[in-house]
């Protein structure tokens, strides 16, 4: 029996040969896939880690910087994640005699029309009192570090704002001959409204709501543009939201307050997943930067991007491998710079702290939904769920991806600068993710 004391030895020389033979399969796929020709045209970089070993796979570039793009929502999601309970708070109120003080804390989903769970207002509305709305908390711009100008017409570019109201957007929708417009605004937000014969879509001014209409519509048209939102207007536009519905007799008058609260209470609307998911999947601008704000309201930070993003980095990041630019919740800016280990680092952190089915539940699957619904569509179940960033000449792509064996991987791909057509860059990505998940 002693001349067979070797064998194990044997086994276990021959894994280990087995082993090394794999990631050096492993190793000369990926270098051939990334060494094609459309990606040697532009910056990549990509990031690839091992869930279950818990240990990078491979790296070309990963410690290199990056515009981002949405890939930044990550970031928002992992700080949310930290820093806020299961559910975002709308309001905080004070009762005082005949008058009810109410402190916006950011919450996006205030009379948002995806999210018609609405407790805040229905408190607003059923109780009789004099609504006092406390003004001017948010200390930090309407747009982020950053941003394009020019986009204030954008649905993506809405305004940061203490109190969002109606997704901070005015949804616009012509059929059968009539325009529709929701919010139904007062007439003093549109009442220089006029036709242009050279306009294809609306186009509100810089500084108002005074929107120019096409002079003929297309078929369906529909547009949605930011609200232009100053402390007037919100109170004017929450004032006739109250009004309409025949419960409230008075307009909502401004309060300038100093003083810190004593014994406010809160009145929460959404889950926080909820707002996740809305930002995650369909990647959510508006959603992505009033989290950062309720996270300041919730933690009683400074309320501007920058001391929340502050926060964030010396409190929760302290993990990550290089040290990022970081100076939106969305991504919208060009400022923001990141690396593709950073991200899989901080997908690894998100694994942990949120579980595999949390994180699947939330981000976009593969062929099934959000902004990866018509890409990795193979009719099987999914195998990547991820979060999309793209920009003028930059998409990238970090999330999980399940190997054909069944194991898991966090990944991070970033492809800048480039110059062919998006949707072939995009293409190349989701080719190239596709072998790699066969082979892994």
């Amino acid at each position: 029996m002693k001349k067979f004391y070797w064998l194990p030895l044997i086994a276990l020389v021959l894994l280990h040969a087995c082993a090394v033979q794999k990631k050096t399969f492993i190793n000369s796929l990926i270098n051939n896939g990334l060494n094609n020709v459309t990606f040697s045209n532009y910056q990549i970089g990509f990031s690839l880690y091992d869930l279950t070993a818990q240990t990078p796979v491979f790296e070309k570039n990963a410690n290199k910087f990056f515009i981002p793009a949405s890939n930044t929502k990550l970031l928002t999601f992992y700080a949310g994640l930290c820093a806020l309970g299961d559910s975002v708070s709308t309001i905080k109120y004070c009762i005082n005699n005949d008058s009810l003080l109410i402190y916006p804390q950011g919450d996006p989903a205030f009379l948002h029309p995806d999210f018609p769970y609405q407790p805040a207002f229905d408190f607003l509305k059923n109780n009789h009192k004099d609504i006092f709305l406390v003004c001017d908390t948010y200390l930090g711009k309407k747009f982020g570090f950053g941003w394009s100008w020019d986009d204030y017409n954008r649905s993506y570019a809405t305004q940061i704002t203490e109190m969002p109201l109606y997704g901070n957007m005015i949804a616009l929708n012509y059929t059968q001959g009539k325009l529709n417009i929701v919010p139904d605004l007062p007439s003093m937000f549109l009442c220089d409204t006029t036709s242009q014969s050279e306009l294809n879509d609306a186009q509100r001014e810089e500084t108002n709501n005074n929107i120019k209409l096409p002079t003929i519509f297309k078929p369906n048209f529909s547009q949605k543009i930011p609200l232009y939102l100053d402390s007037k207007t919100a109170l004017v536009l929450l004032s006739d939201t109250l009004l309409a519905t025949g419960l409230i007799t008075k307009e909502v008058k401004p309060l300038t307050c100093t003083k810190k609260l004593e014994n406010a209470k809160k009145i929460y609307t959404t889950a926080a997943d909820t707002l996740y998911k809305h930002m995650l999947q369909t990647s959510d601008n508006f959603i992505a930067e009033q989290l950062l704000l309720c996270i300041a309201y919730n933690n009683n930070l400074v309320t501007r991007q920058d001391s929340v993003i502050k926060y964030i980095k010396t409190g929760f990041l302290g993990f990550l491998p290089d040290t990022l630019q970081w100076v939106d919740g969305s991504g919208l800016s060009r400022m923001n710079l990141n690396s593709p280990r950073n991200f899989t680092a901080l997908l690894k952190a998100i694994y942990l702290k949120a579980g595999e089915k949390r994180c699947f539940e939330l981000l976009s699957a593969g062929g099934v939904n959000g902004t990866l619904k018509n890409r990795f569509k193979d009719g099987g179940k999914p195998y990547i769920y991820a979060k999309t960033g793209t920009l003028l000449n930059n998409f990238n792509l970090s999330g999980f991806l399940i190997g054909n064996s069944g194991k898991r991987y966090a990944f991070s791909f970033m492809n800048n600068n480039y110059m062919v057509d998006t949707l072939k860059a995009k293409l190349e990505v989701e080719k190239f993710i596709k072998k790699l998940q066969e082979n892994l």
